[in-house]
């Protein structure tokens, strides 16, 4: 087939002038564009490797694991031990978890290629996952990449020699890498001046990392729009919006802020043997997103559920349960932790009368801390300064107090602090709300990986394992620093609620 375009005919584009297209958009980390074009790829050239690989690196980057999985294995079969194909079933590995496995494919690739550009660094960070430093930092014995420094400095951390990590990380910072991974460096080393107890000079890292790659995020327009939200779920409008007749029970949706914990809640949750824990499922916020009209109010979100019949919030329910039944498998429940959750339980709540709701909250010192230390400007755009963290904080905050005065009774509350006291009692809470009941695999050190690797499990005296998360009670350290953050919590508490 020809295309014709100003008068003159055109071949197609070629499956390799395809792939190398999609290739850029990965490298510009742009799914949006290689999804289509993988898609392609392996409709128009089923039995070329290339297209399936290419589509599982995409879907891999999409946290959409299981057709990751799907996508490599074709790719591998068409074309066994490739060194490229085994490099991305190792990537997909470590984003599942499996440590070893990842290790052993990023091996397959060096024995096909040993020139390979990342595997040797990255098998070096699957075996540091795996709990084998030693045999990580033999991999990059001899670095001379800013991402190799960067994994050997995460492999002398683990082994308790700060000062080595130090110079390292250092060293990749003078190299002036592009700015997605100077702000990693960045962060780790104020990891490593932190657990050396050099709090000034760790906070002045921090700083710097959230410097580069800076994205604006406007607090005013963020907040007119949860005000929209808040004025239109009233307890009078609730009772007038249409009641779903497919009924479920399988979503558990948790809502809070990144880094108050509700990545552990989900792995606690996660780990009960009738239930799972899935990726941010973005089912919710895309139909929020396709519920918009710029002419028209009324019939944009969240406005226009008053049109919905029964048939309309039906196929929301339904569109929900097909996206999730791949990560529900044979469980009863299933974890739901967008981020977004927060600011839609009352979609959530009218689509979803049978769920169990659970918010989870910190100290809010603390929380803020941790959002301007882990978190990313490209991933959250708000966490980028302590001032419009405070905002997002305080506007989270006044959004839940609403929620629970809209539906009395249907949210589930933990705090981080309580959990991590005590996760018999507080998970038993939300595990009895769910309709779970208790199993002792919840606390199964094994079964969870807890919040990033600022947290750890340790045994107990009192039969079950506790948790320790060392960034609880670390704002204590930044008191001065924090002072923004503090100011902004209490300027917008007020600014919200002066109307």
């Amino acid at each position: 087939m020809t295309r014709f375009t100003g008068g003159s005919a055109t071949p197609p584009p070629s499956p390799t002038a395809l792939l190398e297209t999609a290739l850029r958009a990965i490298a510009a980390s742009d799914t949006a564009t290689a999804e289509p074009i993988a898609l392609r790829v392996t409709q128009e050239a089923p039995q070329d490797p290339r297209g399936w690989w290419l589509l599982g690196r995409v879907r891999t980057m999409q946290g959409r694991l299981k057709d990751a999985d799907s996508c490599l294995s074709r790719a591998w079969f068409l074309l066994p031990h490739d060194a490229e194909i085994a490099a991305a079933r190792g990537h997909l590995r470590l984003r599942q978890g499996r440590h070893a496995e990842a290790a052993d494919f990023f091996k397959d690739a060096l024995d096909r290629r040993p020139d390979h550009p990342d595997a040797r660094f990255l098998r070096a960070e699957a075996l540091r996952r795996d709990g084998k430093p030693t045999d990580a930092l033999a991999l990059v014995a001899e670095a001379s990449t800013a991402l190799a420094l960067h994994i050997r400095a995460k492999c002398k951390a683990d082994l308790r020699d700060v000062a080595g990590a130090q110079l390292d990380l250092r060293d990749a910072i003078a190299m002036s890498p592009p700015p997605g991974l100077m702000a990693q460096l960045r962060q780790r080393l104020a990891q490593v001046l932190d657990a050396n107890g050099r709090y000034a000079e760790s906070f002045a890292e921090t700083v710097a990392s959230r410097s580069v790659g800076r994205v604006p995020f406007d607090s005013d327009l963020f907040a007119s729009r949860l005000r929209a939200i808040r004025d239109f779920f009233t307890p009078a409008t609730v009772k007038t919006l249409v009641k779903p007749t497919v009924l479920t029970r399988r979503p558990i949706f948790l809502a809070g802020l990144a880094r108050s914990g509700i990545a552990i809640l989900d792995r606690l949750i996660g780990a009960h043997p009738r239930a799972a824990s899935g990726p941010e499922f973005s089912v919710l916020p895309g139909l929020v997103r396709s519920w918009q009209d710029p002419l028209s109010a009324d019939n944009s979100y969240p406005a226009i559920l008053r049109t919905f019949d029964v048939r309309r919030i039906d196929g929301v329910v339904n569109s929900y349960l097909a996206a999730s039944d791949e990560f529900a498998g044979q469980a009863d429940r299933l974890v739901d932790r967008h981020l977004s959750n927060w600011m839609h339980l009352g979609l959530i709540a009218m689509a979803f009368p049978e769920a169990t709701i659970v918010h989870i909250e910190r100290d809010p010192m603390d929380l803020g801390l941790a959002c301007f230390e882990q978190l990313t400007n490209a991933g959250m755009p708000w966490s980028g300064d302590l001032e419009s963290i405070g905002r997002m904080i305080a506007a989270q905050r006044w959004m839940m107090e609403h929620w629970n005065a809209t539906y009395p009774g249907r949210i589930v509350h933990v705090r981080l602090e309580d959990l991590l006291a005590d996760p018999r009692a507080q998970l038993g809470r939300v595990l009895d709300a769910a309709g779970l009941g208790w199993d002792d695999a919840c606390l199964a050190a094994d079964a969870i990986g807890v919040d990033g690797e600022r947290s750890t499990i340790v045994p107990s005296a009192k039969g079950f394992r506790e948790f320790r998360d060392p960034s609880v009670g670390r704002a204590a350290h930044f008191t001065a620093e924090l002072a923004p953050l503090k100011a902004a919590i209490e300027d917008w508490d007020r600014k919200l609620r002066s109307r």
